[in-house]
């Protein structure tokens, strides 16, 4: 729940300090945007990624449905292709759609550039479901009633072997393209594993109950089977061939889809009901992040990675719903020039999700890109780079770059590049390294001024002009919510801030302080971190919780005194917290835009010391004092994206304790005014027993309203 900071006009007014609860399905969600009339009985749908055509089988009506991915239309119907049409599956790389026909016992080719069949091949009995691996042109056809996996060429499109398989049925196969290894979905709840290189099966793993499809992530090695009866998911380490987590599902999970980008699991569940779940799973965390609504009786699941698309088949409605899928990364803050010159310049990368992220090139390619409004590439960040839940990931020029001490080293960049961005011009981060994809669906977001032309790298019409003069600035993503901001728009997502609350550019900033973060940086915790009145017994403007003083503190600025603001912290996660800290994401201070309501009054955060209190009637408690951060210096005190950081008592927080710390605001100018911070944290994974070794970095906000008269 959050509770808005609402401008108070006298110091009577209660002072809210309330959590803001900060949950996965409040980040970037997916989305149902489009629902689209197919033939009867849709029962599998698989999408070319070059071409962007969907290509879905309708077994009711026997024949295709070709969907452009670009206007969510049936642009064609491919019919008379079967008896019985059950699956099919596409190779991008060739241009060609691979269907089964379970009662004519063949698979019918089928050329996506004219939309007809160039060939008929007779497998087994009921070939029932059907993968390809792109990279080898090989096909893999389940034949249920013969138990063997047909093995198809690609290029002479003729059947190489047939595999037996020793434990009945065979269901459903999916296919490794890095480690050309097969699973087959098997009548004994089990899966087969087959070496594609011998075409001999290697392993069986048991899995649930009723298994029905399953989907390979081929960066992660991770197998993903979905167990109709069991409602669950099992999850199998594709290296040791051993289930390694189950998932519980909202229905009878059938179809199962991985989006490549973001390693992220999309479950298709029946339940009979009207509309079904689809459920979303984290890769990383192997837990449900999200779930949505779409027809009845959902059947299977095609994502394409690259436009950001997901369809899933409603058999029982008809349709084939088309899902947005979110970006979990967005820039979250930089700058193209700063205190050093033009070269002095930072991208920082935010995780918006609640699981870690491991990069992953949304078309196979070597990982992600930072790429110039110029076309050129500035950084390239490589697979396998785990980026932590609610973390940040940063990228710097290092031949000027003046900041790699902020934060307490949170500013040092995780990777650097060499050639300058233009101080008017916009960069654009692509899921992807390959240039020829550099486009609006592998677009993962976008920075940039209104000069910029190309608008694939800004977002809006970009930030009203732009600084080109040394200073010590940046611009930051709002969070007054807890959450970044993303509307798609520039001009209304970034904050321009400074230590002088200049004027650069034209542009005034609001006092504040860059805070480049890297994947070591304390994380958004807010959640883990419990908050509240160090004296629950006195109302939280009264003092101790809060306590205004008209006396001046020489050096600092505060021409009408202070106000401080004393609040209790408990550690409720399992871990040691090894670090603590509180980012201001929303203050009236020097520069703020003026806001309706009466005299705004101008806040500075200040350094602040341990003092003893009266708590919970005459119980003494000391609170520990908070240190604002530099570098960069911040001369006038802290405002926007400043940060506060406490030293722990014996350099941790055990889980369960508590930490009373004082917060301190010069008064320059009084009147109404808001103060919102989010709390930061890491943890120990050493802390706590193996099974639960991993930082705890989930959050939300803190926030306090009120106002300040001289």
């Amino acid at each position: 729940m959050h509770v808005s900071p609402r401008p108070c006009r006298a110091l009577t007014v209660a002072l809210a300090f309330c959590a803001l609860a900060f949950a996965a399905s409040s980040t970037l969600a997916q989305s149902v945007i489009a629902s689209i009339p197919v033939g009867r009985t849709p029962v599998s749908a698989d999408v070319n990624t070059t071409t962007n055509k969907i290509y879905v089988a309708n077994s009711g009506d026997n024949n295709i449905s070709v969907i452009d991915g670009a206007t969510n239309t049936v642009t064609a119907t491919i019919s008379g292709v079967n008896t019985y049409t059950f699956d099919l599956a596409v190779n991008s790389v060739t241009n060609k759609i691979y269907m089964t026909g379970i009662y004519s016992g063949n698979v019918i080719v089928i050329d996506g550039a004219t939309n007809g069949v160039v060939k008929t091949i007779f497998t087994g009995a009921y070939p029932w479901r059907i993968a390809i691996n792109p990279v080898t042109n090989r096909i893999y056809v389940a034949n249920a009633n013969t138990s063997t996996i047909s093995v198809i060429d690609g290029a002479s499109d003729s059947i190489i072997t047939d595999i037996p398989l020793p434990n009945g049925s065979a269901y459903a196969p999916a296919v490794n393209t890095a480690t050309n290894k097969i699973y087959v979905v098997n009548g004994s709840n089990s899966v087969n594993v087959i070496d594609g290189a011998t075409n001999t099966i290697t392993a069986t793993i048991p899995v649930g109950a009723s298994p029905q499809k399953l989907a390979v992530n081929s960066a992660t090695n991770r197998i993903y089977v979905a167990n109709y009866n069991s409602l669950n998911v099992s999850v199998i380490n594709g290296a040791t061939n051993t289930v390694i987590a189950t998932i519980p599902t909202s229905g009878n999970p059938f179809g199962v889809g991985i989006d490549a980008a973001t390693s992220k699991v999309l479950v298709a569940n029946q339940t009979g009901a009207a509309a079904d779940p689809v459920d979303i799973i984290s890769g990383a965390s192997n837990s449900t992040v999200a779930s949505f609504n779409v027809g009845n009786q959902p059947s299977s699941v095609a994502v394409n990675s690259l436009s950001r698309r997901a369809y899933i088949t409603n058999q029982d409605s008809g349709t084939v719903s088309v899902i947005s899928l979110p970006n979990d990364i967005v820039i979250s803050e930089f700058r193209f020039h700063g205190a050093s010159g033009g070269a002095d310049e930072f991208v920082e990368l935010a995780n918006t999700s609640a699981a870690d992220l491991t990069v992953s090139g949304a078309d196979g390619s070597a990982g992600w890109a930072l790429v110039g409004a110029d076309g050129v590439v500035r950084a390239t960040i490589p697979n396998g780079t785990v980026v932590p839940r609610r973390g940040h990931l940063l990228l710097a020029n290092s031949t000027a770059y003046s900041l790699s001490s902020a934060g307490g080293a949170s500013g040092a960049a995780d990777l650097t590049y060499t050639q300058d961005i233009p101080d008017d011009s916009g960069v654009a981060l692509f899921l992807t390294q390959n240039p020829a994809n550099f486009n609006a669906g592998t677009r993962s977001g976008a920075v940039g001024f209104s000069p910029v032309t190309n608008s694939l790298y800004r977002e809006g019409i970009g930030i009203s002009g732009f600084p080109s003069t040394d200073g010590e600035y940046s611009f930051v993503r709002k969070l007054n919510n807890g959450t970044p901001q993303d509307t798609g728009n520039n001009a209304a997502d970034f904050s321009f801030v400074s230590n002088g609350a200049g004027i650069y550019g034209g542009m005034q900033s609001v006092l504040g302080a860059p805070g480049p973060e890297n994947l070591a940086s304390p994380v958004l915790s807010n959640d883990t971190i419990k908050v509240s009145l160090i004296d629950s017994t006195q109302a939280s403007t009264a003092p101790p919780n809060r306590v205004r003083s008209g006396q001046i503190q020489p050096g600092v600025p505060n021409a009408f005194g202070t106000l401080s603001i004393q609040r209790r912290f408990k550690n409720a996660t399992p871990l040691a917290v090894t670090r603590l800290r509180f980012r201001i994401v929303d203050i009236t201070t020097l520069g703020s835009p003026a806001a309706a309501g009466g005299p705004q009054a101008d806040m500075r955060v200040l350094s602040s010391t341990g003092v003893v209190t009266n708590s919970q009637g005459q119980e003494v408690v000391t609170v520990t004092g908070l240190t604002l951060e530099t570098p960069p210096p911040q001369p006038n005190g802290g405002g926007l994206n400043s940060t506060l950081t406490v030293a722990l008592p014996g350099g941790a927080l055990a889980p369960g304790n508590s930490i009373d710390v004082q917060f301190l605001l010069g008064v320059q100018q009084g009147g109404n005014f808001r103060f919102l911070v989010n709390v930061e944290a890491l943890t120990d994974p050493s802390s706590v027993s193996a099974g639960s070794e991993r930082k705890l970095k989930t959050g939300g906000a803190k926030a306090t309203s009120g106002s300040k008269q001289k």
